[in-house]
Formats: structure tokens, sequence, C-alpha cells
């Protein structure tokens, strides 16, 4: 293993960057990053999609091989048209949605879901900010998006330990920086894209990366403001808005059903959530060779003794990087920060790089250099950044922050301009080197080319504070306190190519994934993949399967018609199918006023919210 490299101050001439990302050799181990002026960025800054500083002289690296390429490729996929929701990267539309509202409070929640309940009878869902890579967030009914729900109702203490209330459209960096000011976190529940909404987050078992202890945000709940259409129902008019459903104060599997609940029970509106106190991480950025993962420890060892760790492994190229992250009393460096998914690239860069994808997608992978690029760029150029007075920024291998910072980066709005399928499915740590060195083969052998960040692989313990989340404790490798290692890999999406098994770019990927399920167990992660792999692991695993529908018979307490379900959530194993609704009254007229008339008019229907980006 390589040890952590001298930090120092870069150029400010891009150049200089761009021409060591070519030359650096795979043992670098020192380095330093540009900090380009701000005037000629991109207006976004680059993405792990289109952010590899050294891209704009790629093309040397394999001279004539990608304008060719290139123009024999298809241009990016297009942007949606208006849909009503899309998701962030446009991998899909929801174009059927009949309206679309975002409710500015929660009494304008609650009117509008209790009209739609006693007086509609289309379904309905809920998203946030839209970073859920699959179709569960579509609906033909209404979709209420709660990006407007912002208040931090305050800190309290309840069941022995400090808890924190939260509307659902607060992301996870807004809490986080709140939490901050005030002497806590949400510690290793912190996630590394924090733009998620913590509703969002904790619906889908989002998670960051510890063998600490639990990385999964959504076991942190300890309760939750739901408004379900079973109680809507029972109180017709009368409804007046949810109540905390806390746990310890109703069955134990209810709630855990409750903790990662799809969306499925109606509109959570709040969440309580464990907080700890706040400290400081120190991040160390390490290069070794990939048998590491595999030999010895394995990829466990490689983050045993950190608090919050993670690995990118570039299969192509044989290499991995290791960040780590240990807690210390040491002051925090000045503007330390994550910038892992937000590096700063020039439009140039972006627009080489995206040649360098339609290159290598239409080769099947077999042109590669895209992949040793991107790890070049970081063995030059670690994510950890800090401010340097007189300056500017600098990278460096060895940076001390505030945790929450060193764990989680923005995401770059250039990576609209890329288009991406994420795979992400959890295995038993126990499992990973004979999973890895088997990905290694097959890799190889199939020409897998993974230059964003290559294989992502995070970390956490299984635990029985949720349901349905993939990292749920029950048997199969995945026993409560067991390591659990989360295996993603993002995959370019150029266009005309559909993402299937049989698609000859898609499909080694999609087996891969598929492979994982069937053969190891795997669990699909429900904010990303795509609906065959959920069915491969209800079909293949019966544990999974019986978790599943311990799940919807939760669910049909709080939605025994299937109101927030949808086609996907049926044929996924998260709903039942809808029962009848009984005819609804009459709707009241809209000129007369009544007493559970939301605060202002929502947005109307025929109006479509634009995409978020």
């Amino acid at each position: 293993m390589v040890g952590p490299w001298p930090s120092c101050l870069a150029s400010r001439s891009p150049s200089v960057v761009l021409a060591l990302a070519l030359l650096v050799p795979a043992s670098l181990s020192s380095g330093c990053q540009a900090t380009f002026g701000q005037g000629r960025r991109s207006p976004a800054a680059a993405s792990p999609a289109a952010a590899a500083p050294g891209t704009a002289l790629a093309a040397a690296a394999a001279p004539g091989t990608a304008p060719a390429a290139a123009a024999a490729s298809p241009v990016d996929p297009p942007r949606c048209d208006s849909p009503r929701v899309a998701h962030y990267n446009s991998y899909f539309c929801c174009e059927d949605v009949e309206g679309l509202h975002a409710p500015s409070s929660v009494e304008h929640a609650v009117a509008l879901i209790k009209r739609e309940i006693l007086h509609g009878t289309g379904p309905i869902r809920a998203v946030g900010n839209l970073h859920t890579a699959n179709p569960s967030i579509c609906s033909r009914g209404l979709v209420v998006r709660t990006s407007r729900l912002k208040k931090i109702i305050g800190i309290e203490h309840v069941g022995g330990e400090q808890t924190v209330v939260a509307e659902a459209g607060v992301t996870i960096i807004e809490l986080n920086r709140w939490l901050h000011e005030r002497g806590y976190s949400l510690g290793a529940g912190t996630l590394e894209f924090r733009d998620a909404t913590v509703a969002g987050a904790v619906a889908t078992g989002a998670h960051g990366s510890s063998l600490m202890t639990s990385s999964v945000i959504s076991s942190r709940v300890r309760g939750l403001w739901i408004i379900t259409p079973a109680a809507v129902e029972a109180a017709g008019e009368a409804y007046a808005g949810p109540s905390e459903i806390r746990m310890g104060q109703v069955d134990d599997q209810v709630f855990r059903a409750l903790a990662a609940n799809l969306g499925m029970a109606g509109l959570v509106t709040q969440v309580r959530l464990a907080i700890d106190l706040d400290y400081h991480m120190r991040v160390a950025a390490e290069f070794a060779g990939e048998e590491a993962l595999w030999t010895g420890a394995g990829a466990a060892g490689l983050v045993g003794g950190c608090d919050w760790g993670q690995v990118l492994w570039f299969p192509r190229a044989g290499r991995i990087a290791r960040f780590c992250g240990v807690r210390t009393d040491q002051a925090a460096a000045h503007g330390a920060e994550n910038r892992l998914l937000d590096p700063g690239v020039w439009d140039i860069e972006i627009a080489l790089f995206k040649q360098l994808l339609r290159a290598m997608a239409a080769t099947n992978g077999r042109m590669c250099t895209i992949e040793q690029i991107r790890l070049a760029t970081l063995q030059v150029s670690p994510p950890q950044i800090r401010k340097v007075w007189g300056w500017g920024e600098t990278s460096s291998s060895d940076v001390v922050g505030p945790a929450y910072d060193m764990m989680s980066s923005r995401l770059t709005e250039a990576q609209a301009e890329i288009k991406q399928n994420d795979f992400e499915i959890a295995i038993p740590v126990a499992r990973a080197p004979e999973v890895l060195r088997a990905m290694k083969a097959y890799a190889i052998e199939n020409n897998l080319c993974l230059p964003f960040v290559g294989v992502f692989l995070r970390f956490g313990l299984a635990d029985a504070r949720t349901l349905a989340a993939h990292s749920s404790a029950s048997g199969g490798g995945f026993e409560a306190g067991a390591g659990v290692l989360f295996l993603e890999f993002v995959v370019y999406r150029p266009a005309g190519r559909e993402a299937t098994a049989t698609d000859d770019y898609f499909g080694p990927y999609w087996r891969w994934a598929e492979h994982l399920i069937r053969a190891h167990g795997g669990r699909p992660h429900w904010a990303k993949n795509d609906l065959p792999l959920f069915q491969a692991a209800l079909s293949s695993n019966p544990d999974y399967a019986a978790r599943l529908e311990r799940f919807r018979e939760v669910m049909a307490r709080f939605d025994p018609r299937g109101r927030f379900a949808n086609d996907f959530t049926l044929a996924a194993g998260l709903s039942r199918p809808p029962s009848p609704s009984p005819p609804p009254p009459s709707r009241p007229d809209p000129a007369s006023a009544t007493p559970s008339a939301p605060p202002g008019p929502p947005p109307p229907r025929s109006k479509p919210d634009a995409p978020a980006r």
C-alpha cells in the first residue's frame, strides 16, 4: 500500500495537471491540483462522469482513435420533452403524470393529500430531489414533491439519545450544516451524495460507508409523521394532519417497515433521526494494486480501521484508490471538504471526455484508456480540498475537516450532460474476496470499462432496524452485525442502446449485476437498478421474498387500497394489487371556501414542473 502523499500547492495553469494526468505512472505517490479560474470553468463544475482534469489532452493517448469513433457514434440521448417528473440525469421520464404539486408547508401537504384521498381515485407518489434511478417515482395520477418542506424543527432528547426532527424536503447537507452549528452530526449516516432529501434517503435505505456501525440512514429513524390513506379515510374531512409514529410505541415489525418505507405508507412530512456529537475527520487517500481486494484481509481490511472508508477500483487499470477517514481532535483545515463528485473542469474537457466515452461505447469497452485517465487524475488531484489564503484551493491526500464535509460531496450539474445507468448490489462482506476476484476476470473477458468512479465499494453493518433496506439483517450472510459491501458501478449510457441483458454494450454490466443477485444472494439498492434486477432477487432469494411479504402486510395497514402504489412497486414486490375504491363523493366547488383548503392554491395540474437538474 502506497503511503499518503505530501500535499502541495498546485500550479494555477491547467495544462500542468492535464499533462500530469497522461504522464503519471500507476505507482505515482505524490501530486497536487490546479485551481482553475472560475470564469473559465464550465458554469457547473464536473461530476465523476465529466470530471477528469486531463481529458483535454486525452486524444493524445490514442492518436486518431477517439475522434473517429466519436464521429461514428450517435449524439447523446435527448433530454425529456417537458416532463412532469424526470430523473435528474434524464435516464427516464414519467410522461403520463396527471399532476405535479410541491406543497410549501405541511398544512398545504395535508390539505392536498386529504383532498386527493377523499375526492379522487387516482394513484399518488411522493418524490424529493428525483435521484431515484428507476420508475418507482412515477405515477399516472398525482406526484407530490417534498422539496419545499424545508423546516428543521429542532433537537430533542428522546429515548435516551439526542434526536433531530426535520421536514421531508430538508437535504442531507442542509441538515448536517444546521447540526454542525449546534455541535451535532448525522455521523456515519451521512451519504456521499449530499443533496438527497432526508425523507427520500430514509425511504430508500440510502447509506454512507463504515464498518464501525450501520451506515444506512434509515437505521437512525426514531419517528415519522406520515399522511396515510387509512388515517385520512377514517377521519374524513375532520383529518387535521399526522401524529408521530415513534419507535417503541408501535409494533417492532411495523416500525422496521416504516423506517425504510419506499413511500408506500403515504406522504412522509417529517422524520426524527438519532444524531451524534459533531467531530472532525482526517481523510487520507492512498493508492495500491487491486490484489489488496482479495488477498490478506481483503476489501474489509482496507477500511476496517477507518471510521469512514471507501474504495474506488478500476479493474481495467488494475489499481484502487482508498479513502480512509478517522476521528481526530486536530483542527480542521480552512475550507476542507470532499469534492469526489464535483471536481472543477473546463468546458473543453467535458466535450472531449464525452468523445472518449462515445469511442469506448462504440468499441463495446475495448478502448478503455479513459479509465486509466480517471485513475491518474485522482492520483494527481485527490478529491479532498482545502483553501489556502492567497492561493485559492488545493487538493491533498491528507486533510482534516468537519466530518460531514469530508464524508459527502455535492454533485455537479454537468452530470446531466452525460447519461448513466447506476447499478448497486449489496453482498456480505465475507464474500467480497471471492466476488471481486471473479469480477476482475469478468471485467477483462467482457471489456467492462468504468471511468466515472470505477467500481465504487462502500461498507456498512447489517442491522434489524429496517425491513426492506438492502442491508437489513436476516440470513444468508446478512446476520445482525455482519459486514456488508455495497458494490456499485456507474455505466455510461450511449444513445440508441437499450439497458438490457441482451444489448451488446450493456449486456455484460447487466448480467454481472444479475449474477451477484442470483449466485451470491445480492440485494439491489432501491434507488438504483431497474425492475428486472429486483424481480431476480424476488424469484431467487426466499429470505428476500419473505421480508417483502412482511413489508407488504405492514403497508396494507396504512394504504389498504394501494393509492401510493404504481406498476413498478407492484412488479418489484413492494405492494399488493390495489383493491377497488368506493365511489368518491363529489368534489367540492373550487370556488367555495372550506376550513381544509390549503393556505395557497396548489400549482395547477396543467402546468408541469421542470425536471430537477
